[in-house]
């Protein structure tokens, strides 16, 4: 069975164990990756990830079953620190459990290439202090092209 690009991603997210080492929550049975946005009250370290566009390669005749998706993992953290470990995890080599320079099987979609193109890191202007809190969320964000094979 194959899936879509989106689905496959957050279940391969989930399998790559220097990840799941720092986002797991035992409460949730299950790590702490988020397409899109977390939900409202998610605990923290956590990752969340989005595609902010994408390619579908041509040929003269048309489609050629190939894309290229830019995808943003923002790496979440009540502290900077936290976030960082979050980045660490997946600045590791492929053959280490991380992403960049992957290539191979994502859950049933194949991965042509991953590779990081930037990073940088603030806070989460999206996810303010709350409740007299002193501080909001501390993001590191790492931008990644994803080439892979269309499911057919």
């Amino acid at each position: 069975m194959t899936m879509d690009f989106k689905s496959a991603l957050t279940t391969w997210l989930k399998t790559r164990a220097p990840l799941v080492a720092v986002v797991y929550d035992p409460g949730l049975g299950d790590a702490r990756v988020y397409p899109l946005r977390k939900p409202q009250g998610a605990a923290f370290p956590q990752l969340c990830w989005w595609v902010s566009g994408r390619t579908r390669h041509k040929a003269l005749d048309g489609p050629v079953g190939i894309t290229t998706a830019r995808v943003r993992f923002d790496c979440r953290g009540r502290t900077l620190a936290d976030a960082d470990v979050v980045a660490a995890a997946l600045r590791r080599p492929p053959d280490a459990g991380g992403l960049d320079g992957y290539r191979g099987d994502m859950a049933g979609v194949f991965c042509q290439a991953l590779l990081f193109t930037d990073d940088g890191d603030g806070d989460d202007d999206q996810d303010p202090p709350s409740h007299g809190e002193q501080a909001g969320t501390a993001l590191v964000s790492i931008t990644a092209t994803i080439t892979f094979e269309e499911p057919s």
